[in-house]
């Protein structure tokens, strides 16, 4: 309240708070296509507050109550009732006075929804001993039962001061709104006592003023008075909804740095196109959520937006103070990543640089996972003259791991290079095997094999080459057996020479009745 008065150019003695309520914390509130006065009659009305002008020789001031037992009596004194006879008066009087009933529901219900506790089934009531029917209102901004208990009493009153009412008609120009007046001297005295004036209507006649007063007809003038009962609690009328239509624009605020400015439950600060406020950055609304295609427990779908991006937002129930996100909108600040020179491409990027791209071209289907400036790679390439799948990183490691079981399989050859050195560790068994070709080991130096017990070379079917284009040592730490179980053994040296050295004594042995020949120069 005070906020709205100060920017409408009111100092602080030109209104007065005489407010005895405690009034619940409202996060967001918007004033939209209404004026300052039908403002704060909305938002005061929403919580049973009310307010009059009150006039003196110092100036006028606007006083703002929430107990008619707080409003001053009228300046006037009390009035008497008399009828009109025609005759000249010589003092202001009431001259009707009839009651009105009004059939209004007996019951008042509302309902609510906290998301920040959505748990918790918000419902309050309210019932009267008169009326019939119920008065069902969904979306009255209470947070907790207590404060939709507090709301529900106060429509109630709105209710019942309306029950029951007097409409009254005087001459006495002293008369205002917010003022209690006292009215006696009518025969039945159930109708004389002290009255809250609710609504005054005016009604003059300057026609006496015309030329020899011959067109003056009837009273210069008079007022029509709706009254309560004093002591009745009262509660302004309700203004009649305004449902926002359609969407709005607005624009994501940061308090500052790179990244979006989100609260512990993801929600951003906007500020929409139309706010003329000069809050700081980040300080024009409440957190505010956005809707995502999919949410959950501990799951859900969140692509983080940034300072300045441009979004359109609407409203829970028509109701501005309870905006949602619904998405972003592109702009040429702000562009989409996929226009005319790519319409082909479905593509997700994020403000990192990370992106996700499928391209729809016909016969050149291809879908491709890259970081920045593609660096780390996943290609997927559907290209009618020869699928490829491609996976890189151009700077960094790579690491492929399984819990179980691992199969590589390719149906035609399969290279890996290298570029430093190759470790492949095995807790168990290692096996290499082929189907139909040959195993080729090849190095540029040396080829090592080293085995912590047993190292077996066997060929089943054909033979073992071993050939070195210059030495060959064999060194046996205990025995060396070479047996051939059938045709020959030969050892043979085209140059050089064979020497047999032995610590101990050298036997060769021949079986099966030949001769054991030795020679020299064919001899």
């Amino acid at each position: 309240i005070e906020e709205v008065l100060q920017g409408a150019g009111f100092s602080a003695t030109d209104y007065e708070l005489e407010l005895d309520g405690d009034y619940p914390f409202r996060e967001f509130v918007v004033q939209y296509d209404e004026s300052d006065w039908d403002f704060l009659l909305r938002i005061c009305a929403h919580v049973g507050i009310f307010f009059r002008f009150f006039q003196d020789g110092e100036g006028c001031r606007i006083v703002f109550y929430d107990r008619g037992d707080d409003l001053p009596a009228c300046a006037c004194g009390e009035l008497l009732y008399e009828v009109q006879s025609g005759t000249r008066r010589g003092r202001e009087t009431v001259f009707a006075l009839r009651e009105r009933a009004n059939l209004l529901s007996a019951q008042v219900e509302l309902k609510d929804y906290n998301d920040q506790t959505p748990e918790a089934h918000l419902s309050a009531h309210a019932s009267s001993s008169g009326g019939s029917g119920r008065d069902y209102r969904y979306g009255e901004h209470f947070l907790d039962l207590e404060q939709g208990q507090q709301l529900a009493r106060m429509r109630g009153q709105l209710l019942d001061w309306q029950r029951s009412t007097l409409v009254a008609e005087t001459d006495c120009r002293a008369l205002a709104p917010g003022e209690v007046l006292s009215i006696s001297g009518h025969s039945d005295e159930g109708l004389n006592g002290d009255y809250l004036i609710v609504e005054v209507e005016h009604e003059g006649d300057q026609s006496a003023g015309f030329a020899y007063g011959d067109s003056g007809k009837g009273m210069s003038y008079r007022n029509k008075l709706l009254l309560i009962r004093a002591g009745t609690p009262y509660r302004p009328p309700l203004p009649a909804a305004r449902p926002m239509q359609g969407l709005l624009t607005a624009r994501i605020e940061t308090s500052g740095g790179e990244y979006a400015y989100l609260d512990e439950q993801g929600r951003y600060r906007l500020r929409t196109d139309f706010d003329l406020s000069e809050t700081a950055p980040g300080e024009a609304s409440h957190p505010v959520r956005m809707v995502q295609p999919y949410a959950g427990r501990d799951y859900g779908f969140h692509f983080p937006l940034h300072a300045g991006t441009e979004v359109v937002i609407s409203c829970v129930n028509g109701d501005l103070d309870r905006p949602v996100i619904l998405g972003a909108l592109p702009n040429p600040d702000t562009p989409t990543p996929v226009t005319s020179a790519n319409r082909t491409q479905n593509i997700l990027r994020t403000w990192g640089g990370n992106e996700l791209l499928m391209d729809d071209r016909v016969g050149k289907e291809k879908t491709e996972l890259f970081t920045r400036e593609r660096k780390n790679i996943l290609s997927l390439d559907a290209n009618r003259d020869g699928h490829r799948i491609r996976l890189a990183t151009e700077e960094g490691e790579m690491e492929v791991y399984a819990a179980k079981t691992m199969r590589f399989e390719s149906g035609d050859s399969q290279f890996v290079e290298v570029g430093q050195d190759q470790v492949v560790t095995v807790e168990n068994a290692q096996r290499l095997i082929t189907r139909t070709g040959e195993i080729e080991q090849q190095a540029a130096t040396d080829l090592r094999m080293k085995a912590g017990e047993n190292i077996l070379m066997q060929s089943d079917r054909q033979d073992i080459e071993m050939r070195s284009g210059r030495d060959l040592v064999a060194e046996v730490g205990r025995n060396l057996s070479m047996e051939v179980r059938s045709e020959n053994f030969e050892l043979q040296v085209n140059q050089g020479k064979i020497s047999i050295n032995a610590a101990r004594a050298i036997t060769v042995t021949g079986q099966g009745g030949g001769a054991i020949r030795i020679g020299q120069s064919g001899g």
